[in-house]
């Protein structure tokens, strides 16, 4: 009987220069432009649409949760850290396109990467469920975005995956629920003030606004 094999067009994501990120399940990005007409006396339709605002560059990533192979420095996936190095000081992220080969020289010979810049958490977070993979969702707002040719770095190291056998669900001494947990998220918004300035089409920075909540949801 004949194996087939899929062998995907992306081939990793990378946080800043050298975090190549393990377990990535999915990751998806995009950019928004919102332009206005310009219109004048004489003239029909608008003779040109120009950016008043500044671009947002969205990047969305899903990992797998729990994983030890990822690193911590990036801020991202470490229990403690998950919001450390993010909210405070923008980063880039590269998804790193596969070249003509499925194998190791296809990463360090080079090949097509889509890097979006000056990214900050924007959400972030976690979920369990019997019978299914822990996962990771972050969310991050960027001010640009470009594609160029380059070495996009070693393979990514393999995954550990978490099922519901290594996941517990607990709380504080007093406020224990009776039954049987089924699924738990972990979810945490953080709405930012873009700031622009003048002579610069993206933002200068994007400013943490305050309180930032957090939720649990347990089933």
């Amino acid at each position: 009987m004949a194996r087939q094999r899929i062998i995907y067009s992306s081939k990793l994501v990378k946080l800043g220069a050298t975090n190549v990120l393990c377990g990535v399940q999915s990751a998806t990005y995009g950019f928004e432009l919102n332009r206005t007409d310009v219109n004048a006396f004489g003239k029909l339709s608008a003779y040109d649409r120009l950016l008043t605002q500044t671009p947002t560059v969205n990047t969305e990533l899903q990992i797998l949760a729990g994983d030890t192979n990822n690193p911590n420095n990036g801020g991202i996936v470490s229990k403690a850290n998950i919001m450390q190095a993010t909210t405070s000081s923008a980063f880039d992220v590269m998804i790193g396109l596969a070249n003509s080969a499925d194998d190791n020289a296809d990463y360090t010979g080079g090949g097509n990467a889509i890097t979006t810049q000056g990214n900050f958490v924007g959400s972030a977070s976690a979920e369990a469920s019997v019978g299914a993979f822990a996962l990771i969702n972050l969310s991050f707002e960027g001010s640009g975005m470009s594609v160029a040719a380059e070495n996009v770095g070693s393979a990514p190291v393999a995954a550990n995956a978490v099922t519901q056998e290594h996941v517990t669900v607990t709380f504080p001494a007093g406020h224990d629920l009776g039954g049987t947990a089924q699924s738990a998220n972990m979810n945490t918004n953080i709405s930012r003030e873009v700031i622009e300035k003048f002579g610069q089409r993206y933002s200068n920075t994007r400013l943490v606004q305050f309180p930032s909540t957090a939720s649990l949801t347990v089933e």
